[in-house]
């Protein structure tokens, strides 16, 4: 019975070595250019709209009872993570960090300011905003980058050669979530906007996480900007793709399975940047509650194959109670991984499941007020 023990530990041992060797070498592993890389799977996120102790139920539960997940983002408000001047939430992070690597999750890291920006940091004398959504620090603003940067850099300390950790997001000049989309620019011209005061604090943040996640894949999330700049993301994105080369990963929150004629801005950005780096994407809908919005398993992944260097597809949290849903875009993945996207496209000609353009329409699922607000 002691010999049989002591063999079940050491399985049990060499696995969780194995599993951690494997996050090791997925965090520090460089991308190469020209060439694909693997699909880690199917992830999933905590939701911010929900404190740190209720997300660390949230997360036990999911891990518990759907194992087709392979990764789990942690989206942190900085307000919960940092809720007083005098008060920093370790142990709650530490809590979520743990849970889903000891299940072997991969783990990715989101700490998000904007509007999930702490009042104390507020009251401190930064310049600010105030829209419908809430208040928000100006980016550029000399007291929020020092106060932001502060807690980024004592994350770093702790989890910057953590293997546990495996990839974080660049984070800094955002408002609402982690999308780079922005309120009317107008709001700030008294503070000084201009294109090149944009792109230079994207630049600082960019250099910061670079400095601190030498080790660490890094995660853009792409989307529109502010009005009238659509060159913004693009500028943005490429010196991201400079600066951290081998390490970058851009992401987009906006894929679906609507149509396979048209995908959106921020995804044909991916696209032309798939030779040098993956890509991943979170759904833009939920399956299980907005159908109509996200649209199909086949068309999803199809989707995903366009956009050129297909890295992982991430559920909304809310779609990962029924494991089905992770399990279907696997199955479809596996279905036609081999086939190139023009291949699929006649595959599900065929099998009359292709959607060349979609009937959905904004304006009415708004005024339906079936949308929900994420953050």
């Amino acid at each position: 019975m002691k010999r049989k023990g002591i063999t079940l530990v050491l399985v049990v041992l060499i696995n969780l070595t194995t599993f951690l060797t494997g996050m090791s070498q997925e965090a520090v592993t460089p991308f190469k250019h020209g060439e694909k890389v693997p699909f880690l799977g199917i992830f999933t996120h905590t939701e911010p709209v929900k404190g740190l102790d209720d997300q660390i139920i949230s997360a036990g539960k999911l891990l518990e009872n759907n194992h087709y997940i392979a990764g789990l983002t942690l989206k942190i408000k900085w307000k919960d993570f940092h809720p007083e001047k005098d008060k920093i939430e370790w142990q709650k992070l530490e809590t979520l960090i743990s849970m889903a690597s000891s299940m072997g999750k991969l783990v990715t890291f989101a700490l998000i300011s904007g509007y999930s920006t702490p009042n104390w940091v507020i009251d401190s004398g930064t310049a600010k905003i105030q829209t419908k959504d809430g208040i928000a620090p100006v980016p550029w603003d000399t007291t929020y980058m020092r106060l932001f940067s502060d807690d980024v850099k004592a994350i770093s300390k702790l989890y910057a050669n953590d293997d546990r950790v495996t990839m974080v997001e660049v984070l800094g000049h955002q408002f609402r979530g982690e999308e780079m989309h922005a309120p009317n620019k107008d709001l700030f011209m008294e503070f000084g906007w201009s294109k090149d005061v944009v792109v230079a604090n994207w630049k600082y943040w960019i250099n910061l996480y670079d400095s601190l996640y030498p080790k660490k894949k890094l995660d853009l999330i792409v989307s529109q900007m502010y009005d009238g700049t659509p060159e913004l993301p693009e500028l943005v994105a490429a010196y991201f793709l400079e600066k951290c080369a081998e390490r970058a990963v851009l992401q987009t929150d906006q894929i679906n399975g609507r149509e396979g004629g048209r995908i959106p801005g921020s995804g044909e950005l991916c696209k032309k940047f798939s030779d040098l780096v993956p890509n991943c994407h979170e759904m833009v809908g939920s399956f299980k509650e907005q159908p109509e919005r996200q649209g199909t398993v086949e068309m999803t992944i199809y989707n995903f194959k366009q956009m050129g260097n297909p890295y992982y597809l991430q559920l909304w949290r809310r779609d990962c109670d029924d494991p089905a849903y992770a399990k279907a875009l696997l199955d479809v993945w596996e279905k036609y991984k081999e086939m190139t996207v023009s291949q699929m496209k006649n595959k599900l000609v065929k099998e009359g499941l292709y959607i060349e353009k979609s009937t959905w329409n904004m304006g009415n699922f708004l005024k339906n007020k079936q949308h929900d607000k994420t953050y």
